[in-house]
């Protein structure tokens, strides 16, 4: 029976037809440490320095002042001819149906004929 492992070594069976003996070992030392250490480990060394204790204080809020912001907003008004907000042009109207373009003030007035009509008609009834 021959047998293929990931190293490419093949074992076989003896001439006998008995496998061989498998010999465990030990480590000679027994290693505590691992060989390369760490940078963290080694420096500073422990002990080197003393832990911050950290102080316990009462939490104080500062004061929040409340100052008269008149004056500036006073010296720096923009003049009453200035526009705030303009409208983009072409944003000012919606479509209806394909092709029809209802200003926003042609809804109102037909709105208000509409209601005119159903009055008029709970009239004659």
């Amino acid at each position: 029976m021959t047998t293929t492992y990931p190293s490419g070594i093949k074992y076989r069976d003896g001439v006998d037809g008995t496998q061989a003996m498998i010999v465990t070992s030990q480590p000679a030392f027994k290693i505590s440490k691992p060989v390369r250490q760490r940078g963290d480990d080694k420096w500073p060394p422990r002990g080197a320095f003393e832990e911050p204790k950290m102080e316990v204080r009462e939490l104080i809020r500062p004061k929040k002042a409340s100052k008269d912001y008149s004056k500036f907003f006073a010296q720096n008004a923009l003049p009453h001819n200035y526009a705030g907000y303009r409208a983009p042009p072409g944003t000012q109207h919606f479509q209806i149906d394909e092709g029809q373009v209802m200003e926003q003030g042609e809804e109102e007035e037909e709105e208000e004929e509409e209601e005119e009509e159903e009055e008029e008609e709970e009239d004659e009834e």
